[in-house]
């Protein structure tokens, strides 16, 4: 399937998922997980209760999220006040 055109038109389940990142997800049946990672490549997935489709939007792009390449953080830096206010 192909991906919407507009990027913030959602999407749904069995498209290819275009980027890695955090999605938003909307299914009024039932209740799901309201973000999720979902990897680029993949198919968006269905409710596993009524197997029918669920929508989906991006919220955050993560591209480098699995990659070798990623920092893995072990503490968080502090944020200076001045960069606040930049």
């Amino acid at each position: 399937m192909q991906k919407p055109l507009n990027p913030h038109e959602s999407y749904e389940t069995g498209f290819v998922v275009p980027e890695t990142g955090i999605y938003r997800v909307q299914h009024r049946e039932h209740h799901l997980p309201h973000e999720v990672v979902i990897l680029k490549g993949q198919a968006f997935p269905r409710c596993s209760s009524c197997n029918d489709s669920v929508q989906f939007e991006l919220m955050h792009a993560a591209p480098n999220l699995y990659q070798p390449s990623a920092r893995i953080i072990y503490e968080l830096p502090v944020i200076a006040d001045k960069e606040l206010a930049a």
